[in-house]
């Protein structure tokens, strides 16, 4: 086969192939090839064609992994990032299998390996996601408060600079934040210190209630 040949062969196989899974759609490349289909949201899965060697002739089946859902974040979750000793599920047909008997190979040597795998990973998606959404929620928040501006390079917008004279900064996280200041007038660091003050005396009288 012609290397023209070869993708074509790969794309009719792939369009065959996600025929019979119901709802899936098919993924395609810049030329508009057939390059992969999904499942649902997020299972996709790949399908790669060797023509040649000893082990030629054959489709190697294999998953795609999710990337963050904020937009502007490429953060991406995979199989190593949730079992760093684990292997990226993966098998091999004889790509004269028919459609049929490639699909049942997929449901019964691929699909659970990867199923279990994405799940961990989707789960590690949606906590990093969360985790960026409280933060950069966070940010805005203390801006407004303090009437600071918001900066940072999205989707990581969660530096709060302060106002006016006062040189510093807000680095916000998901439920604490980190003050530097680093130039303060002696009037205001005197009224900052009895603040602090002020507030552990209230952390120590809320504990004592607790206790």
């Amino acid at each position: 086969m012609t290397y023209e040949e070869e993708k074509q062969f790969r794309a009719k196989r792939i369009e065959e192939i996600a025929a019979l899974f119901p709802g899936a759609v098919i993924e395609r490349d810049g030329d508009g090839n057939a390059d992969s289909f999904r499942l649902n949201g997020d299972e996709r899965v790949h399908i790669g064609y060797n023509s040649w060697g000893a082990k030629g002739h054959r489709l190697h089946i294999s998953g795609c992994w999710p990337r963050s859902k904020i937009p502007g974040d490429n953060s991406q979750f995979t199989h190593r990032d949730v079992d760093y000793k684990s292997e990226s599920p993966s098998i091999t047909v004889d790509a004269n299998k028919s459609a049929e008997q490639i699909k049942r190979d997929i449901e019964r040597r691929f699909l659970p390996a990867y199923r279990t795998l994405l799940a961990k990973c989707l789960e590690a998606r949606d906590r990093h996601d969360q985790y960026t959404t409280s933060r950069n929620q966070n940010a805005e928040e203390i801006a407004r408060l303090c009437g600071g501006r918001v900066y940072g390079q999205a989707p990581n917008r969660f530096l709060v600079d302060l106002p006016g004279t006062i040189q510093g900064d807000f680095e916000l996280c998901e439920n604490s934040a980190t003050l530097k200041l680093r130039s303060l007038s002696l009037v205001r660091a005197r009224e900052l210190a009895a603040l602090i003050a002020k507030w552990a005396t209230e952390d120590e009288a809320r504990k004592e209630v607790a206790s």
